[in-house]
């Protein structure tokens, strides 16, 4: 070997005090001087960590810069030393343990472990060195000019790599696992209230053990039924799991790799840092890679960027300026990318974690999830009937005392008084529409992962949505065609006036030749029509062969008939892609075929072809092609010029040798054939979709990579943007003005500069539109939106989308094009990928918070009925009319099985259900009312912070300076959340008073819409609950009087001789009447009138349910009635009912009687007519209130 080659061989060969040494037997000391290029490679490079890591900074900077200041005032109120001394020194072993990195991973190898830990592998610096030293650096080989010829890795050194640095695979997200999500379907609050009162019955059990086995089973049957609410969550849960997993079959891929100069196959989670790897056309790229050679490398990178264009990628053997940023770098590959065309040699510098994608993955992964709307609405009406619950009981708790000086019997009315107020079969009935909800949904292709999120689409205000293969097809067509100086159409559609293109118009075959011939594109197969073929290529290479194979009928021979000799590929310098053919014409037997950017082919071209005839081209007609190519640009259209030469046979014979390297072909004269114009379409259903969502108030965002004009084309083609539009393209139209327009259309580079006041601004236009942005783009809109009061959600399919997927309130992937990342990021996945079913999934989601409203309105309407037995019970007395085993049987009984009919309710008016505004609209009102709640819980969290122990100061400096995420974790496990609020509100005096501020505010909301709230809390409490009461106490009277003789005034002297009166074995006792009542008698009457009671509660409950079916419309015709669900829930609640009441066995587990005469039930049957006659005036009068405030 020559001299010049041994130094060319040298300047890519590993030494031996390389990276890798260290990982071989013999062991070498670091030098210093080595230590220092490390340290100050490191320095330089931290600008560049901030601008990798910018997405994970800005899921702490808010909570990082607020709790470093409180983190200072907190050490400086720690005035033991022993406590300061064990906080520095604590800060002192973090900063080691950062410095010498994961020991539990390392070898013991002195020389590997000091040099991998001066060279941070998170972050990417080796795009900025000459590629020699990238090689140095990894210990690998490789040959520049003859890639074939290069050595890499060892085998040796390559299972050493492996075993330092682990798989070459991206943690999958952490898999909750069964018992897990058991134990949270268990711990939700309805099933805390079914759980604490099921141990109240047990407890009044243990208080009086004697002659009260009744309330050991109720206690029982309460815990047994949480179980099973938790139960029915958790099999949904699981079962959608595996549904999941069956759409996410995993592959292992494989990757071409150079190992001890052999060409190998090996799996991609066995590559290694410096490993060196080949690339073709269709290949993942399975790691980060710095390219060394590539012939015609096209990228497309759209699983990270979000931009559908592919890129090239060429090496750049002396690196990059230290400022360029690894995206903007032209020979770095990313995991996850896709190679369209071409090929290539890289040297593997991330793996796994390290990578591009596993960044992304951790960031996704830290980010905590939002909790759902309804599961807030839940929260606070929990909250809302524990308060109601433990008032009462607490009061008639002491008034009971006072009467009748026996503790005993005061606890146990003052649980008896907590468990009336809890609807114990609500959280049953809630879990089953919701699951009945979702296995609906999913009939109609969409996948609800948590059931929660059902109602959250229903109540989203804003909704921020990809561009490309959302809302468009992801598919390049050819809409335009310039020709002879005309514009043609070739879409579906042509506008009024405009020109069809036709094959007879002159240049139109030449033309398509060029979109076939010059191009890498090509059919996957040709045994089948044109429309079943899949093309295998560029985007846009792609549309035009599908252009012109829909109107060319030799499409399949035009390869044969003029083959290819000579190529010259596309690339990001030279912006075309030229290609010579043995084509005959006139003068000769070959034809150059040329296609690019419109400005660089118009350069190269002196003629153009008018009416088959090539002629001189005058400025004239370069004017017309100008306005062409603005025109199409403008409307947000791909402009592609295409131009031929045909070389004359005297020059170039058919014998001729092109070569690329003497570049002996022609470069200049060519002649203009016209442009072809493209544009990746929206799909067809997009339009009709955003029209409903506008018109149901929801705020459209449009998200993309895309450039502001082509972004802004396709917001107008689908809808989204109408009248005039705002555009901010710089950060000199900063600031954003108050909202004048409708639309504005910002690019992605402004985000950093934009104050609160513009955020605010930007967000209050009907239509928003961000072009070029990046993944954190997306995730910073979220946060800004959701602090404004916005209840977002976010659609995506590619890993850059899944942060804010799952920041977002609720999170929409696509399953068919989606990344597996976004799919486990979001809460709700489109089987089919058709954005029209984000409208079916929003009018389903109101349907469903309706429909629980009207079923919660309607539920809470026997609470009463319930509760004030127990309060005359001791205010009055008299004997107790319902127990609390018919309370059960109440709220587990019939009424669970009416309740369940709302789960199949349709809609009242379906075009009103979309037009109508969302349930908590966000207006200036509202928002500075969301800004003063903030203020209030920062200043809460502030004066909360500030009483930091010495395990919470250090716990904070490790929120500020090591992982929040990671203490967040750790303060999860450390404490149960409801435990912690219950101390709190206990404790802490600043907890009511945030709760005071925060329902305050809340409620103030004029627009706001809530599951539970006044209107819901009237009806169901005051209206219905007392009428229902009337109507059962009436009943329980006339049953007492009519068939026992039993006057009022006989109860209450009864009663109120304690436990004396009404069991089996009471005395006699002499009515006013002067009958004489036995005990036997007493305990009937009592039986009686309790099974009146209940069935009063049935019959008034039937007629509430139909006044509660309808909140829109009048409560008259068919309308009420075409549920045929309710009926089938009538009927088994009726008979359920009559089977407590009238079987023998029933009778003695619930205490009831078969003999009670059924004449007695007229009562509630007139109550319950009256009602339904009061909701239908009711209603009528509202309506007219409405209408005349309206005029």
């Amino acid at each position: 070997m020559s001299d010049k080659s041994n130094s060319e061989e040298d300047l890519v060969q590993p030494r031996k005090k390389s990276l890798l040494s260290g990982l071989l037997p013999k062991k070498k000391e670091r030098t210093q001087e080595e230590a220092d290029q490390d340290l100050e490679r490191h320095k330089e490079h931290q600008s560049f960590i901030k601008s990798v890591s910018q997405s994970a900074a800005q899921t702490i900077v808010e909570k990082g810069a607020r709790l470093a200041g409180m983190l200072k005032k907190s050490k400086e109120n720690i005035s033991d030393p022993t406590a300061r001394r064990k906080i520095k020194k604590s800060e002192h072993v973090q900063l080691q343990d950062m410095q010498e990195g994961d020991r539990e991973a390392a070898i013991d190898d002195d020389v590997v472990e000091s040099k991998f830990n001066g060279k941070d592998l998170s972050t990417m610096v080796e795009h900025t060195m000459p590629i020699a030293e990238v090689a140095q650096l990894y210990g690998t080989h490789i040959d520049t000019k003859r890639p074939l010829d290069s050595k890499g890795l060892s085998t040796d050194d390559a299972a050493a790599l492996l075993k330092r640095f682990g798989p070459n695979v991206v943690v999958p997200p952490k898999k909750t696992s069964r018992w897990v999500k058991l134990l949270e379907a268990m711990t939700n609050l309805f099933n805390i209230l079914l759980f604490a009162g099921g141990v109240m019955y047990i407890i009044l059990y243990l208080i009086n053990p004697d002659k009260n086995y009744e309330t050991i089973w109720i206690g029982l049957t309460l815990i047994i039924v949480g179980f099973l609410n938790a139960g029915i969550e958790f099999y949904e849960l699981i079962k959608i799991a595996n549904i999941l997993e069956s759409f996410s079959g995993y592959i292992a891929s494989q990757s071409f790799v150079i190992r001890d100069g052999k060409r190998i196959v090996v799996s991609a989670a066995q590559l290694v840092p410096g490993d060196v790897v080949f690339l073709r056309a269709g290949d993942k790229v399975p790691a980060d890679c710095i390219l060394f050679w590539g012939n015609d490398l096209r990228v497309d990178g759209s699983n990270l960027t979000g931009e559908s264009e592919p890129f090239s990628r060429v090496p750049k053997h002396e690196g990059v300026p230290q400022t360029t940023d690894p995206f903007d770098s032209p020979h770095v590959l990313f995991n996850s990318d896709v190679i369209v065309t071409g090929e290539g040699f890289a040297i593997v510098t991330q793996t796994g974690q390290k990578s591009s994608i596993g960044k992304i993955n951790s960031l996704t992964r830290n980010l905590k999830q939002r909790r759902s709307t309804l599961a807030e609405e839940i929260k606070r009406f929990s909250k809302t009937i524990t308060l109601l619950a433990f008032c009462t009981a607490f009061v008639f708790f002491f008034v009971a005392l006072a009467r009748v000086q026996n503790f005993n019997y005061a606890i146990t009315f003052g649980i008896g008084i907590i468990i009336a107020w809890v609807p114990q079969g609500l959280p049953l009935t809630v879990t089953l529409i919701l699951a009945i909800s979702g296995r609906r949904m999913t009939d109609q292709q969409v996948l609800v992962k948590d059931l929660h999120g059902l109602e959250t689409l229903g109540g989203i205000t804003l909704l921020a949505t990809d561009k490309t293969g959302t809302l468009t097809k992801n598919k390049m067509t050819a809409i335009q065609v310039w020709l002879n100086g005309f514009m043609y159409f070739c879409g579906k559609t042509v506008p009024p006036g405009s020109k069809q293109l036709k094959l007879d118009v002159s240049g139109v075959a030449q033309l398509m030749h060029v979109c076939v011939t010059c191009s890498r594109a090509k059919f996957d197969r040709n045994d089948v029509p044109i429309d079943e073929r899949v093309i295998i290529g560029d985007a846009t290479e792609a549309g035009l062969l599908s252009f012109a194979a829909k109107r060319l009928n030799n499409i399949d021979r035009l390869g044969d008939m003029y083959p290819k000799i000579f190529e010259v590929p596309f690339s990001s310098e030279t912006k075309y892609h030229l290609t010579i053919h043995r084509k005959s014409h006139a003068n000769g037997g070959i034809t150059l075929h040329i296609k690019g950017a419109p400005e660089v082919i118009k350069r190269l071209c002196s003629s153009v072809w008018v009416e088959g005839k090539i002629v001189q081209w005058t400025d004239e007609e370069k004017l017309k092609f100008d306005a062409a190519c603005v025109d199409m640009a403008q409307n947000g259209i791909r402009v592609i010029a295409c131009a031929i030469m045909q070389l004359p046979g005297t020059k170039y014979p058919d014998n001729y040798k092109f070569d690329a390297t003497k570049a002996n072909y022609p470069q200049e004269g060519y002649t203009m054939l016209g442009l072809v114009g493209l544009e990746d379409p929206p799909k067809e259903e997009v339009r009709g979709a955003i029209e409903k969502i506008k018109s149901a108030g929801i705020k459209t965002v449009m998200i993309t990579g895309d450039n502001p004009m082509t972004a802004e084309a396709i917001a107008k083609q689908t809808g989204m943007i109408k009248g005039n539009v705002i555009r901010v393209l710089d950060a000199t139209s900063l600031p954003i003005k108050a909202p004048t327009d409708e639309s504005i259309v910002l690019v992605g580079s402004v985000i950093n500069d934009l104050t609160d006041t513009d955020w605010l601004n930007i967000l209050n236009h009907e239509t928003v539109v961000f072009a070029r942005t990046l993944p954190f783009h997306k995730l910073e809109l979220v946060k800004r939106a959701q602090a404004l009061g916005h209840i977002v959600a976010v659609t995506g399919d590619g890993v850059n989308d899944s942060a804010a997927l799952k920041r977002a309130d609720l999170g929409i992937a696509m399953n068919k094009t989606g990344s597996d990342m976004s799919k486990d990021s979001a809460r709700m996945i489109l089987l089919d990928d058709n954005f029209a079913s984000t409208v079916r999934g929003i009018q389903e989601g109101r349907l469903i918070f309706i429909n629980l409203k009207k079923a919660i309105k309607y539920s809470l309407s026997h609470i009463i009925p319930e509760v004030m037995p127990y309060l005359l019970y001791v205010l009055v007395p008299i004997p107790l009319a319902i127990t609390p085993s018919q309370i059960l049987v109440v709220d587990l009984g019939f009424e669970l099985l009416l309740t369940l009919s709302f789960a199949w309710e349709p809609a009242e008016d379906q075009e009103l259900l979309m037009s109508v505004p969302p349930r908590k609209q966000v207006t200036k009102e509202t928002t500075k009312r969301m800004l003063e709640i903030q203020m209030e819980k920062e200043s809460y969290l502030h004066q909360s912070r500030m009483q930091l122990n010495d395990e919470d100061a250090h716990d904070s400096q490790l929120l500020v300076d090591q992982d929040i995420n990671g203490l967040n974790d750790r303060l999860q496990k450390k404490y149960l959340t409801h435990l912690n609020e219950f101390k709190r509100g206990l404790t802490d005096k600043e907890y009511w008073i945030a709760e005071y501020n925060e329902w305050k505010a809340l409620t103030a909301l004029p627009s706001g819409e809530r599951l539970v709230d006044g209107e819901v809390m009237l009806w169901s409490f005051i209206e219905v609950g007392f009428l229902e009461f009337c109507g059962c106490l009436a009943a329980y009277v006339s049953v007492l009087w009519f068939s026992f003789g039993i006057s009022y005034s006989d109860a209450v002297y009864m009663q109120s001789q304690g436990s004396l009166y009404f069991k089996p074995k009471s005395p006699d006792f002499v009515l006013q009447s002067g009958q004489i009542l036995s005990g036997p008698d007493q305990y009937e009457a009592l039986r009686q009138a309790q099974s009146a009671v209940y069935l009063s509660i049935f019959i008034i409950q039937v007629f509430n349910l139909f006044a509660c079916k309808t909140r829109y419309t009048m409560l008259l015709g068919a309308r009420v009635l075409h549920n045929q669900n309710t009926w089938k829930s009538i009927a088994a609640g009726l008979t359920f009912a009559c089977l407590v009441v009238y079987t023998p066995p029933t009778n003695a587990l619930f205490l009831t009687s078969l003999y009670l005469n059924p004449l007695h039930l007229l009562i509630p049957l007139s109550v319950g007519a009256f009602l339904y006659v009061y909701s239908v005036v009711r209603r009528f009068i509202l309506k007219q209130c409405i209408l005349t405030d309206n005029r």
